[in-house]
């Protein structure tokens, strides 16, 4: 596994463990456990009765009290209750960086894995969902906590005083095992400033409940406005589609893993656990226009940001009518205003509209187009109005809601009474943005129903659903669920499901070695679907032993064209029970029954070693399962471990198969944010194929050498260019291990003892005296290089400055070309690797091209309204180089559309055309997936062939010519290839 590959891994168990803790389905959640624990803000009077008098805010101002939601403890998911007793915990003490407790700070253990993309399936299935947040307490007088409910086989980390001050997440690196308590030890928070400061309208009165937000990111990121999101927020991308978040994102916008505080009555704050970094962050209150807090460099100690002046923002005002003209009340609204730039804008409530159909938001941003969006019921889509930036009231004008009658029926054709139905639209917000796209990973859950009634046995009326596409579901026990997708017309729609005898599977799962039966097993089916894969049968076996799957449809569910990437993979039952490592069978065509035998997992003990000595620090292994693939690759999550001070680690309950092991030094000890962020590498030490058999303990001996780096080089060198030393040369390094130096007075440089336990690139740049134009940076060197241990490599570099002088005129007239652009490429990527030296032509069409090696090199030059030019520049090793002139002719049109066969493909989201033609000529460009058209330059008269790519997937190559006239009409037509 390359370090890129390893960080994937950690960035699906920090940041994407983030996003399925925002993004998780609908049902029991961790909300209710964390938000007793998590400071909440003081009531403002629009909202008071949603909060209930409660606890003292961590981080408002002080003396002043913070009310806490109420919420009922929910029901443990159905996994913790039936294998309790069964799963791993952890233990560890809070600690400050100085070693002492920190005690009364809400921690919270999160686990990831690949089961939450089945969670929303189970939950229609009446299973309670797999949970992000597991357990929560507060830390002892001592800083010392303890949780519980984790499996072995996941991404763990712990969410300490989310929604508050030190908000953070630290990813658990040691291995955790079922039955065991494991000791994380200290758990070392960040040294950290104060931020105080006051919130104020801009009459200077202070504003309660305001919420103030900052963090270690980058500030294109607070300049989005995401400091408006709240509990209610949804998105408007592009003032055209709407992203509904799922509910739960919006509840858990107060517990993301940064600092936060909220104003008392006397708008002061108090942001005690503000990381000691440049950060950036942002003001909102509902109601008023959030505003962004500038780049502050926290140090140590208290710094006040003065007073912060929330503005009143715009006023949204309009009215609900229908297709009449008639007034609608009641109808839910949201507004706001576009991001100028991202098009994308955060929209708050500003409904339901009165008996008037009225509606108005006020403190919608300052800048940007507005928006509105409305609809008469959750299950339904939005209606957008995207007006004028100087608009008026708006008037949104909804559609007349139409009955939809939907009959049951058997496969016989027999009514079937006494069905549930659920409805949800299949508009354009499904498919047609990358930020839809990615919730609907995690749409899952029970679909929403509107009232249906049932006129006689097996047809079921709702009297009014607005028109559009839906998937409608009818269930009826003991048969698999009908489905269909629906055009609803406006003059009402009838559909017709089936609810068949479907697919039923007898399990029964045993202990492989004794031959009992296991009870408490959890079995599911897993097959492929959009977006992802889907699961339409879940059952936990009895006391034999045994469970019954079904009834379900053997077909996989497709939400458009082409359903998910696993869609063509065969479907699998998988059993789980914490005792045993997970089993994936295939389900074979035609069976109805499976004997399913569970292994003990195997362990995999480890010692690390420094030249035979204890090592001298902790380090981490990732343990990569490589036996499994299709379906079953996504259930095996890497693995982490971390050894203790005398080199030993351990694994437990893995999958038999070959494993791959690689230690790494220990990079997660702090927040995993700023690392993710920064995109570093750690330094990977060691690699090893290991096999596990069940039951067994494999052994792993470490060695590290006396360096404790694994096998080390070394790599130094010098630079000249025409005689001189090139002081200042950049010389990067990259491997396992990145190294960035820079060569001294004499161009020398020496990385010392650096890892080779991969091929280093080198790349080594400086600034080359350019006549006339003075220092200019040039790339000097590029190689790849294999190092065994123990070998110095040198790069002695003495490059001589040559000179080309190319003019480019036009072809015919002579006339000079200026602006005409030239990049220049050493054959065999040397000396300037991938990365052209690039010159522009003056007014006399000129350009002095400066390169730092002789030979050939390849051309290319491109002028408006030219051919682009295609060859090669020859500097000589020993002669000063004459003159070169090359002619460009003229291009013609190459303009037109691109059209996709298929009618039903709908709205593609990426688009590229790449153009071949004889003699190497080319050309290509994205193009605007919303109107297909094409504009290439640089081509002249001759055949070509187009290749385009749709949303990733390549088409057939179309032929076609240019005349000596061109063409501004050509139509390319996409056709999806065999070899996709």
């Amino acid at each position: 596994m390359r370090p890129k590959v390893a960080l994937a891994g950690l960035a699906l168990a920090c940041g994407a463990s983030l996003v399925w803790f925002l993004l998780q389905p609908e049902g029991n959640g961790p909300e209710e456990a964390i938000r007793p624990l998590a400071a909440a803000p003081p009531a403002p009077a629009a909202r008071g009765a949603e909060l209930a008098a409660g606890a003292a805010a961590a981080g408002g101002a002080e003396g002043a009290a913070a009310p806490t939601r109420t919420a009922a403890a929910a029901p443990a998911p159905a996994s913790r209750e039936r294998w309790r007793g069964e799963l791993a915990g952890v233990a560890g003490r809070l600690a400050e960086v100085d070693g002492t407790p920190a005690p009364g700070l809400a921690v919270v253990l999160l686990e990831l894995d690949a089961r939450q993309l089945l969670a929303g399936d189970w939950e229609r299935l009446g299973e309670a969902p797999p949970d992000l947040a597991l357990d929560a307490t507060r830390s002892d007088g001592e800083g010392r906590f303890v949780l519980d409910g984790a499996r072995d086989g996941s991404f763990h980390a712990l969410g300490i005083d989310l929604g508050g001050a030190r908000a953070t997440l630290r990813v658990i690196d040691q291995a955790l095992h079922h039955r065991e308590r494991t000791d994380l030890g200290d758990v070392v928070l960040a040294a950290y400033g104060v931020l105080v400061g006051r919130v104020v309208d801009p009459d200077g009165r202070p504003l309660a409940g305001a919420r103030v937000r900052v963090a270690e990111v980058p500030e294109e990121v607070a300049a989005t406005g995401i400091y408006e999101w709240r509990k209610e927020t949804i998105l408007s991308v592009g003032g055209r589609e709407v992203v509904e978040l799922p509910a739960r994102l919006g509840r858990y916008a107060d517990l993301l893993p940064v600092p936060t505080a909220y104003t008392g009555a006397d708008g002061a704050f108090r942001l005690a656990g503000v990381p000691l970094t440049r950060v950036v962050g942002g003001v909102d209150r509902a109601g008023w226009a959030g505003i962004p807090i500038a780049p502050t460099e926290v140090a140590g100690g208290e710094q006040s940001l003065g007073e912060l002046v929330l503005s009143r923002g715009r006023t949204i005002r309009g009215v609900v009518a229908d297709t009449t003209g008639a007034p609608i009340a009641g109808v839910e609204v949201f507004a706001g205003a576009l991001h100028e730039e991202l098009g994308i804008g955060f929209l708050q409530p500003a409904g339901p509209t009165d008996g008037e159909g009225r509606f108005s938001l006020s403190g919608a941003p300052v800048a940007g187009p507005l928006v509105a969006v409305a609809r008469h019921a959750p299950w339904e889509e939005w209606v957008s109005l995207a007006p004028p930036e100087e608009a008026g009231e708006l008037r949104l004008v909804l559609p007349a809601a139409a009955p939809l009658t939907v009959r049951v029926r058997d496969e016989a054709g027999a009514p079937l009474p006494g069905a549930r139905l659920g409805v949800r639209p299949m508009g354009p917000a499904e498919a047609s943005s990358d930020v839809s796209s990615i919730l609907s990973f995690v749409r899952g859950g029970a679909l929403p129903a509107p009232a249906f009634h049932e006129t006689e046995p097996g047809t079921l009326v709702c009297g009014a659903l607005a028109p559009g596409t839906y998937e409608v579901e009818a269930r009826v026990a003991g048969l698999a669920p009908g489905t269909a997708r629906v055009m609803h017309a406006p003059e009402g729609t009838e559909v017709a499901l089936t609810c068949a005898a479907g697919r039923s599977i007898l399990v029964h799962v045993s202990d492989e070695a004794t031959g009992e039966p296991v009870a408490r097993a959890r079995a599911s089916v897993m097959q492929g679907g959009a977006p992802l894969v889907a699961s339409p049968a879940v059952a936990w076996t009895d006391r034999e032993g045994r469970a019954t799957l079904g009834p379900f449809s053997a077909e996989a569910p497709e939400d458009g064209e082409g359903g998910g990437p696993w869609s063509g993979e065969p479907a699998v039952v998988l059993v789980e029970h914490p005792r045993y490592a997970d089993r994936v069978v295939r389900l074979e065509e035609g069976a109805s029954a499976l004997e399913i035998a569970m292994a003990s997992g195997g362990t995999l003990h480890g010692r690390i070693h420094c030249g035979g000595a204890p090592p001298t620090r902790s380090y981490m292994v990732i343990l990569e399962y490589r036996d499994a693939d299709g379906l079953e690759a996504i259930l095996h999550v890497p693995r982490f471990a971390r050894s203790d001070l005398a080199g030993s680690f351990r694994l437990s309950n893995l999958p038999a198969g070959e494993h791959r092991a690689e230690v790494y030094e220990r990079f997660l000890a702090g927040d995993p944010l700023p690392f993710l962020r920064d995109e570093e590498e750690p330094v990977r030490v060691f690699a090893a194929e290991v096999e596990i058999r069940p039951g067994e303990t494999a052994e792993l001996e470490v060695d590290l050498t006396p360096t404790g780096m694994g096998p080390t080089g070394r790599i130094l060198g010098t630079v000249r260019v025409d005689g001189r030393a090139v002081a200042g040369a950049e010389v990067r390094i990259w491997g396992n291990q990145r190294v960035e130096l820079a060569t001294d007075e004499r161009g020398a440089f020496d990385t010392g003892e650096i890892s080779v336990l991969d091929g280093l690139s080198i790349r080594i740049a400086g600034e080359v005296d350019v006549p006339g134009a003075g220092p200019r940076r040039r790339e000097l060197h590029v190689e790849h290089v294999e190092l065994e241990p123990g070998d110095v490599h040198e790069v002695a570099l003495d490059l001589h400055s040559r000179e080309v002088l190319v003019q480019v005129v036009e072809a015919g007239s002579g006339a000079p070309l200026e602006g005409a652009r030239l990049d220049v490429t050493a054959r065999g990527g040397r000396p300037y690797g991938n990365h052209p030296q690039m010159f522009l032509t003056d007014a006399a069409g000129e350009a002095r091209v400066l390169l730092v090696q002789e030979g050939a090199h390849d051309l290319v030059i491109s002028h408006a309204d030219h051919l682009n030019l295609h060859g090669e520049l020859e500097v000589p090793s020993d002669v000063p180089s004459r003159p070169r002139r090359y002619e460009l002719g003229h291009a013609v049109p190459c303009a037109g559309r691109i059209v996709a066969s298929g009618a039903d493909r709908g709205e593609p989201r990426w688009v590229y055309l790449q153009i071949h033609g004889e003699g190497g000529s080319e050309a290509g460009e994205s193009l605007d997936p919303e109107n297909l058209a094409f504009d290439l330059p640089g081509l002249g008269p001759g055949a070509y062939r187009a290749q385009i790519w749709l949303d990733g997937q390549r088409g057939e190559e179309v032929p076609f010519e240019l005349g000596p006239a061109g063409t501004r009409d050509l139509v390319l037509t996409f056709t999806p290839a065999e070899d996709r």
